[in-house]
């Protein structure tokens, strides 16, 4: 199955008319585990190979072991080659690798992490083209109706705070969710989706300043409070707990190596891909409620 100079040669067979056209040998497609590669290398294998009548199963199984590298070899090393494994071993590696949900995480990053032009190169731009209609195309192979819920991160917004300007923990987090609720109001004038829309944060002081009228708090809070408020509605906002975070991911000092391929960045938490039953329930510590009435406005009652 390795490549071969070309030798083209038409001949006659005997007495019939059939004529024979010589070939070079074709290479068999390779596949390392790179999920972005798998349709090509699936489609590839499927027509050379797996539907072929003439190739015995030991053979086809032989052939695909080779056409394996690195991560995806490493689970079949130790594969006795029998013609019974040969379809057990096809099944594992749809099993593993031709999985739309996995698929599209995978092709999304992808596009992501698409490398920028740092000159203004044209074989640089083709290339940039090529690798993005690409992973489109990859995109467009998964497409499908199975009814599960699919989670990416789309785009996300950050804003350093002044050490000069002393604010408790509570109302930077109410900055934040401020800047959450002008992200989101940005990217909802970009689309015509009308899906419907939670927020989340980790705290929940602000959940619960959001559950009361501005006029309630001091004016730091208030004025927050009123402007997240004229975009989003107080029932919209839940819970996420503080190791389900995504967004404290860097302040925790993690490094950007680490990011690169953290789930919980890119994916969020497991749970949100799942209904709305099994997301995590407000729980109001005494320390949260006490907080809260800190920055409960002063009445003056004549």
């Amino acid at each position: 199955m390795n490549a071969s100079p070309l030798n083209t040669t038409i001949c006659n067979a005997g007495q019939s008319n059939n004529l024979y056209l010589r070939l070079p040998k074709i290479e068999l497609p390779v596949f390392d585990g790179d999920r972005t590669k798998w349709f090509t290398f699936r489609d590839r294998f499927t027509v050379m190979t797996h539907v072929s009548s003439e190739i015995p199963a030991v053979m086809k199984l032989r052939y695909l072991v080779a056409s394996l590298r690195g991560e995806a070899a490493a689970r079949f090393e130790y594969t006795s080659i029998t013609a019974d494994n040969y379809i057990l071993t096809w099944n594992a590696l749809l099993k593993r690798y031709d999985n739309k949900r996995s698929l599209i995480r995978e092709y999304t990053r992808a596009l992501h992490m698409m490398p920028s032009i740092r000159s203004e190169c044209v074989d640089s731009l083709m290339q940039l083209v090529d690798d993005f209609i690409c992973h489109v195309k990859g995109l467009e192979k998964t497409r499908g109706a199975d009814g599960k819920i699919v989670v990416n991160l789309l785009t996300s917004k950050s804003k350093v705070a002044y050490l000069s300007i002393k604010h408790t923990i509570a109302r930077l987090e109410l900055c934040a969710a401020h800047l959450a609720s002008r992200l989101l109001k940005a990217v909802a004038a970009s689309t015509t989706s009308h899906a419907k829309i939670i927020h989340f944060s980790n705290s929940t002081t602000i959940l619960h300043w959001l559950n009361a009228s501005p006029n309630t708090w001091k004016t730091f809070v208030a004025n927050r409070v009123s402007k997240i408020l004229q975009t989003t509605k107080c029932q919209q906002w839940s819970h996420v707990p503080d190791s389900c975070n995504p967004a404290d991911l860097v302040s925790r000092g993690m490094k950007p190596e680490q990011i690169v391929h953290d789930q919980l960045r890119w994916h969020g938490p497991e749970w949100l891909a799942q209904s709305e039953e099994y997301c995590p329930q407000v729980e109001h510590s005494l320390a949260d409620l006490t907080e809260c009435e800190n920055e409960r406005k002063q009445q003056l009652h004549l």
